[in-house]
């Protein structure tokens, strides 16, 4: 959650600590008065977007969970509110996160930003945000970006050809990958060093990070 509370701290999106350990997100796209379903509806389909975004950043940050949406009755009484759970990875995203939780640093509203200006950009977050289907969900963000920039583009990002093919093809051999897999058979040999779970989360989390930078000056 300190996460959350330090990273989500822009005009457009804030997070404020709560009672215990729990906080809620304040986003500027509910903030006008609306329908309380209507609400919901929005709140969890820009979660995946918000996990995205944080998940490009920290490679130690795993999943917020929506438990409720905070309202407010005619009276002016509160109607419940949502709070997070982070849960730390590896001792390496660890050390990553609370350097950041004591040096500072950039939060989300830059990308966020971007994000609501470029509907690509935004789609692939979503994507990447989304922990289930995790392997076929980072490939379909990175073909949001290949669709958006081309492959030369993704080679202008920095991003070598031996990744990007190690990536491809560990994503579609369901040897590697398991059930979510994009391909249910084999179509190649299986490559001799395969990307881990982990290690295609942080490649996707370096495409997004390096588009964005270049997506800046735009």
């Amino acid at each position: 959650m300190r996460l959350l509370l330090k990273a989500v701290q822009d005009e457009e999106l804030r997070s404020t600590a709560a009672e215990a350990d729990e906080a809620y997100v304040d986003w500027e796209a509910l903030r006008p008065r609306m329908p309380f379903r209507e609400a919901v509806n929005s709140a969890e389909r820009f979660l995946p977007l918000l996990n995205g975004m944080l998940r490009m950043w920290f490679s130690a940050f795993q999943e917020l969970t929506l438990q409720a949406v905070r309202g407010v009755r005619d009276n002016g009484e509160p109607i419940q509110f949502a709070w997070d759970d982070v849960v730390i990875a590896t001792a390496e995203a660890g050390q990553q996160a609370e350097e950041y939780l004591r040096d500072g640093g950039p939060t989300l509203g830059r990308v966020y930003r971007l994000a609501r200006e470029s509907a690509a950009l935004a789609e692939a977050l979503l994507y990447f945000g989304r922990r289930t289907e995790p392997f076929f969900n980072q490939h379909k963000a990175y073909e949001v970006v290949v669709q958006s920039i081309g492959a030369d583009g993704i080679a202008k990002l920095g991003v070598p050809n031996n990744a990007r093919e190690r990536f491809a093809r560990s994503a579609n051999d369901p040897q590697i990958s398991g059930v979510f897999a994009r391909h249910s058979k084999r179509f190649s040999d299986v490559p001799a060093n395969p990307m881990s779970e982990h290690e295609a989360r942080q490649f996707i989390a370096d495409v997004l990070h390096h588009w964005s930078l270049a997506l800046a000056p735009q």
